[in-house]
């Protein structure tokens, strides 16, 4: 009867340790789905929403795009024309012109000497 009453008690310790075990992989397997959906979903938002064109907010009303490769131009037009149709201008600071009858807003190309913009600017 003690022996059985003994069994009986690892028995239990041995099914709520098992429980345990699985409730720490389940929320370790909910954890691991979450993060890679968060993942999903920002990239399809960069590929589809932003078009593979980040635009950093400086401050409002000011945005910073890094210098669009000929591949990226067309993205970065249809964003800004999306996001901001017709209110917004362009200030080209690389010293490199490129094609830019896709956007919609003006833009300025400012040739620079070095890190300093001209007086005239």
């Amino acid at each position: 009867l003690r022996d059985s009453a003994c069994q009986g008690r690892l028995g239990r310790m041995e099914a709520q340790s098992t429980r345990a075990s699985w409730e720490d992989s389940t929320s370790w397997a909910v954890s691991l789905v979450k993060g890679a959906a968060e993942a999903l979903q920002k990239e399809i938002k960069f590929t589809f929403e932003d078009f593979g064109c980040p635009l950093a907010c400086v401050r409002q009303n000011l945005l910073a795009v890094e210098f669009p490769t000929r591949s990226r131009q067309h993205w970065l037009a249809t964003r800004l024309n999306r996001d901001h149709p017709s209110s917004y201008l362009v200030v080209n600071l690389s010293g490199s012109t490129y094609d830019t009858y896709e956007l919609q807003g003006p833009v300025m190309d400012i040739m620079m000497s070095g890190c300093v913009p001209p007086l005239e600017v």
